[in-house]
């Protein structure tokens, strides 16, 4: 009896290995990852204090060599509010920006042996559509306001990454990573007096920290 445990048991042992091998041979693989996105050195009209938005991507994957890989990602990033106050004319100004961008990304994986975590470093490019709300300006002294309307710009944008990931079922992984992301230009509209600029548009460029958590499974 116990020869037959000690069989049967090897018998699945074997077949988890042989399951697990085949499951980690799998080449192919779709994420899905949310995050926060903390703008630094974003400004508009002179000032900056955008607030952080929440972010979202998904996309999918191939492993070209067991430390190398790529994969094609789509993120939107839906809510940086700016409610600033200029510090020397006091006058107060709000805006928002959304932004939807898309990535060709590379990722070296650093091998680490029987570790059960795989560290990596990657890079990305791609494209950003960012689309300005309205911006609006109060002075408290005279109570007036100005306003110019929203805009949308389409540009270049890149990312790279760091970050770790932990397999948690066999061909499942979480992934934990930091991102610093350039996602190009954003503009307002032209045409409306804003901040002292008769008929020209108020242009920034939004680049952010981000911190992501996401699964990747392999199929």
């Amino acid at each position: 009896m116990k020869k037959l445990a000690f069989s049967l048991f090897f018998a699945l042992l074997l077949l988890s290995f042989h399951e697990a091998r085949a499951q980690t041979a799998s080449k192919f693989y779709v994420r899905i990852d949310g995050g926060g996105s903390f703008p630094t050195g974003t400004s508009l009209a002179g000032l900056d204090d955008f607030s952080p938005s929440a972010m979202v991507d998904a996309g999918v994957g191939f492993k070209m060599l067991p430390f190398l890989r790529t994969d094609i990602t789509a993120s939107y990033r839906p809510d940086y509010n700016q409610n600033a106050t200029n510090a020397n004319t006091f006058l107060e100004q709000k805006s928002d920006i959304k932004s939807l961008a898309a990535f060709l990304n590379f990722y070296f994986d650093i091998p680490t042996g029987p570790l059960p975590v795989t560290p990596y470093v990657g890079a990305g490019i791609g494209a950003a559509r960012n689309e300005t709300g309205t911006t609006s300006q109060f002075d408290p002294f005279t109570g007036n306001t100005a306003s110019v309307g929203g805009a949308t710009k389409t540009s270049l944008a890149y990312q790279a990454m760091a970050g770790l990931s932990f397999p948690i079922f066999v061909g499942v992984a979480v992934d934990a990573g930091y991102h610093y992301v350039d996602l190009g230009h954003f503009t307002t509209a032209a045409g409306t007096t804003l901040n002292g600029a008769v008929g020209v548009a108020q242009t920034g460029r939004l680049k952010a920290h981000e911190f992501q958590l996401g699964l990747r499974v392999g199929f």
